[in-house]
């Protein structure tokens, strides 16, 4: 899980870096990551009452993890007068919440301002914030792999997460934060069973990382548009082709019907045309009826 660390204050438009990724302590030591974006007031109030409410609590299904995060966001809203609540609404704020069953890992995504109803993601990745929509999901389906190593996740998290940081300047921005969860085995009540333990990556690795990673793309930026500008001419040149092959075609049989229907009312003329190919018109002299006589 892969975040950025700016807020932004909407009446001022003044920055402050927080940290996005809240750890949520379940019974027994079962952790589940949340990453918050929009309203920071709101959803940090939300994750504060889902770990009152997660203290004690065991997790044997993900319907128990998404009960407690749709009654908090409730329990955060009640409270809200009129103008607040439609403030709320008017700026939309989510969590991303990622967690374990057993060995089964389990993702989520949930809209504070709306009807607050939890949705497991779509893909074996999910998004949310100011870039997220339409940056963010690109990078991660390009480049997050179904069940690749987690360093290689990782590696895109951290990219998707810097080119949003440079694409939306006022609203993203502070250093990266990447927390990973893994299924690990303990003993409860001399039973083995897994639980999610999370960890937090290196703010030096991650720097390093985001540092390489827009080198590398900024180099190979000019090959590459380079490459797909030689693509595009190629393509252009031969649809172009095939468009001027197509006009002459039309242009050809145009023409070709012109002349036929030339032919047809030269052929039907009433005058000096013919009814038909073999047929031959007779024109019959005066007859001489004897009463012009001199």
């Amino acid at each position: 899980m892969a975040t950025d660390s700016q807020i932004t204050d909407l009446s001022t438009g003044e920055f402050s870096n927080v940290n996005k990724i809240s750890v949520v302590e379940f019974y027994p030591n079962d952790q589940v990551l949340i990453a918050q974006g929009g309203l920071w007031t709101l959803t940090n109030r939300i994750v504060e009452i889902i770990q009152e409410k997660a203290r004690g609590i065991k997790i044997t299904s993900a319907q128990v993890v998404t009960q407690i995060v749709e009654d908090s966001i409730r329990a955060a809203k009640f409270p809200l007068d009129e103008k607040q609540q439609e403030f709320v609404n008017q700026n939309s704020s989510g969590l991303l919440i990622a967690f374990y069953v057993g060995k089964t890992p389990h993702l989520y995504t949930v809209d504070c301002y709306g009807s607050g109803i939890v949705n497991a993601a779509e893909k074996h990745y999910a998004t949310m914030g100011a870039g997220a929509a339409v940056l963010a999901s690109y990078l991660l389906s390009e480049y997050a792999l179904p069940k690749s190593h987690s360093d290689l996740a990782i590696a895109a998290s951290i990219f998707a997460v810097a080119k949003v940081k440079e694409h939306q300047k006022a609203l993203c921005g502070g250093d990266t934060t990447i927390r990973r969860i893994v299924p690990l085995y303990v003993f409860i009540d001399l039973d083995k069973q897994h639980i999610g333990q999370s960890e937090i990556i290196g703010k030096e690795f991650v720097n390093l990382a985001e540092k390489r990673l827009m080198k590398l793309d900024d180099k190979s930026k000019k090959t590459r548009n380079k490459r797909v500008y030689e693509i595009l001419k190629k393509t252009g040149a031969e649809l172009w082709q095939k468009h001027v092959e197509k006009i002459q075609a039309e242009l050809k049989a145009r023409d070709d019907e012109s002349n036929r229907l030339r032919e047809w009312a030269r052929i039907n003329h009433p005058v000096t045309g013919q009814s038909g190919p073999s047929a031959v018109r007779e024109v019959k002299p005066a007859e001489n009826t004897g009463e012009n006589k001199s």
